[in-house]
């Protein structure tokens, strides 16, 4: 049993307005030929199939037509929090027919199943407080969360053990969830959407493999066999371009596959001299980059003059900064003007700039986690995220 573990396609990802249809098709062309070449009988997709829970027609056009390519190979896949799952789940019965399981329910008795006398499948979807809580006014909201994700990973493990009684097969556990390593110590919490921390030992050791998705980097966790497999595309300037395909062989050892670079992306950082040069110098290498421009000069940079030396060439700039500037102007009579032209994170950068590194990394690991839950919680901060933040 040989089996790739792929998550967080986001498939119709935008960066800076600029669609990524092709590299999308490159990465799934890409993951097609090395199913076929490693003659893999599973493949698990760990949510985030879609950027977006109403995606475009293009966006679906490409899901639909890579999954109905697949011969021979069984497909699990589960919701994530930025998919729709009842735009997943609604072909699920036609899909079923290729052997394409579809996980977007809470639902013990859909979640774990034997698959084909090859493993043991728990397929849990992104948890939503929702899904798993039943809020009483006298206990801590908190608690309530921590108890209920705690059972019903508890009770997927638990009903995979049942199985295995009749099925000496493998557990393999697929989720869609955050995790957050605070210390060199090995101590590491789980954050599940917008809930608080869990002990890392919520996934049982009986569990031979956790696919894990919602990471977006390459990652394994403590000592077990538990692994976010990242996107398959950077989708970011600030990403790390060394990408992976996690291929399972039939031991269940784990070994990686290399995802090629679809699109090369570039941040130049510099005085306007500097930055001019490096263009100059991405130019000669006649291959299409894009490039995002953060400016060191205190006065606004010309980006008249940037484009005109890109143009004509397969260098194309899709944004410049500069924080410089910015800094320099944001005062009381400009602050409402120049605040709505920083992101989030610049805003936050400003407001932490004196820490020492060390505290700056770990704020900015939270504060990546409020932002993540702020946009799954349509727009509202959660009580828990914003008493721990």
């Amino acid at each position: 049993m040989r089996i790739i573990h792929t998550s967080d396609w986001h498939l119709g990802k935008t960066l800076y307005k600029k669609t990524r249809y092709k590299e999308f098709e490159k990465f799934l062309n890409f993951l097609k030929e090395k199913i076929i070449e490693n003659n893999v009988d599973i493949l698990l997709i760990s949510g985030d199939i879609f950027d977006s829970p109403n995606p475009s027609n293009k966006a679906k056009k490409l899901y639909y037509r890579f999954l109905s390519s697949l011969k021979n190979i069984d497909v699990v896949i589960i919701s994530g929090n930025h998919d729709s799952p009842s735009f997943l789940s609604a072909p699920k019965e036609i899909l079923s027919e290729l052997n394409i399981r579809v996980i977007t329910e809470v639902d013990i008795d859909k979640e774990v199943f034997v698959l084909k006398d090859k493993a043991i499948i728990g397929a849990i979807p992104f948890l939503r407080e929702s899904d798993i809580c039943n809020y009483d006014l006298d206990v801590d909201k908190s608690i309530i969360i921590k108890n209920g994700i705690t059972n019903h990973f508890n009770n997927v493990v638990k009903r995979a053990l049942e199985l295995k009684k009749d099925n000496n097969l493998p557990i393999i556990l697929l989720a869609h969830l955050g995790l957050l390593k605070h210390s060199d110590d090995g101590e590491k919490e789980i954050y599940i959407g917008t809930t608080l921390t869990l002990d890392q030992n919520l996934i049982s050791d009986s569990v031979s493999y956790t696919a894990l998705g919602h990471l977006h980097e390459y990652s394994k966790v403590g000592n077990k066999n538990i692994y976010y497999s990242g996107t398959p595309i950077p989708m970011s300037f600030s990403e790390k371009k060394d990408k992976k395909l996690i291929l399972l062989d039939d031991d269940l050892n784990i070994k990686t596959i290399n995802i090629p670079i679809f699109q090369e992306l570039r941040r130049i950082k510099g005085n306007k001299i500097e930055i001019i040069k490096e263009l100059e110098n991405l130019i000669s290498l006649d291959e299409s980059i894009w490039v995002e421009i953060e400016s060191c000069e205190d006065s606004i940079i010309n980006q008249t003059i940037l484009e005109d030396i890109v143009k004509d060439s397969k260098v194309e700039i899709l944004r410049i900064t500069n924080p410089n500037y910015v800094k320099k102007i944001l005062e009381p009579t400009n602050f409402d003007k120049e605040l709505r032209e920083l992101d989030v994170y610049q805003v936050f950068d400003t407001v932490i700039k004196d820490y020492d590194e060390k505290d700056k990394k770990e704020l900015k690991e939270l504060y990546d986690i409020a932002i993540r839950a702020i946009d799954d919680n349509g727009g509202k901060l959660n009580e828990n995220i914003e008493t721990r933040v």
